[in-house]
C-alpha cells in the first residue's frame, strides 16, 4: 500500500506542469474564440455558445496507470514506462464545447489556420502559432468519420498542442458539441 501511495503521489506531482501548460494554452485560445463570436452578426452571437471545460485538465494517476497497462505488450512489458510516460499524448487536456457541428468546424479551422502557409490570420492566431506547436499542423476530425472507421468510440475534433519552449508538455484540445 505504501508503494502504491508513492507511485500515486509521484504521478500526481508529474502532472503539475501539464496542468499549468493547459491553463496557459486555454488563455491563448480564448481570445481567438472571442474573435469568432464577434464576427457573427450581433443578433446571432448568443447562438455561438462555447465553454472551455477545464474540469479535468490532467489525467489522474489511476488513469495514467490504466493507460500504461492497457498498452502492455504480452511478453515484452509496457510500451510506455515510468521514465518516458510523458510521451502519452493526453496527459494534459481540455475541451471546447460548442452548440453546433458547424461551430465546431469553425473553431477547428480557426485554430489550424496559423499553421497553414499563406492564410490570412488575426494577430491572436499568429500569437498562438508563435508560441505553440500543433502536431502535424492540423486537428483530427472523428465527428464525420463512419463509426467503423474510428479507432476509438469518441466523436470529436482533437489536436495536440505543445509549447515551443517545452515540446514534451503535450496538451490535447478536443472540440465537441
Amino acid at each position: 500500500a505504501q508503494q502504491r501511495s508513492f507511485v500515486h503521489d509521484w504521478l500526481k506531482e508529474q502532472m503539475v506542469p501539464f496542468s499549468a501548460t493547459a491553463v496557459i494554452l486555454m488563455a491563448s485560445i480564448k481570445p481567438i474564440l472571442e474573435e469568432l463570436r464577434c464576427q457573427l452578426p450581433a443578433e446571432e452571437r448568443g447562438r455561438f455558445f462555447y465553454r472551455m471545460d477545464a474540469g479535468h485538465l490532467v489525467k489522474t494517476p489511476e488513469g495514467v496507470l490504466e493507460k500504461m497497462a492497457r498498452d502492455w505488450e504480452a511478453g515484452k512489458g509496457p510500451k510506455v514506462r515510468f521514465d518516458d510516460f510523458h510521451r502519452l499524448p493526453d496527459l494534459g487536456r481540455f475541451r471546447i464545447v460548442t452548440n453546433f457541428l458547424s461551430d465546431a468546424a469553425w473553431v477547428k479551422r480557426s485554430l489550424e489556420a496559423p499553421y497553414e502557409p499563406q492564410t490570412n490570420c488575426s494577430a491572436r492566431q499568429h500569437a498562438l502559432a508563435d508560441d505553440w506547436l500543433l502536431e502535424d499542423h492540423h486537428m483530427e476530425d472523428s465527428i464525420h468519420l463512419d463509426p467503423r472507421e474510428r479507432s476509438k468510440g469518441e466523436r470529436c475534433i482533437k489536436g495536440v498542442f505543445s509549447p515551443k519552449a517545452q515540446s514534451h508538455l503535450q496538451i490535447e484540445v478536443q472540440i465537441i458539441t
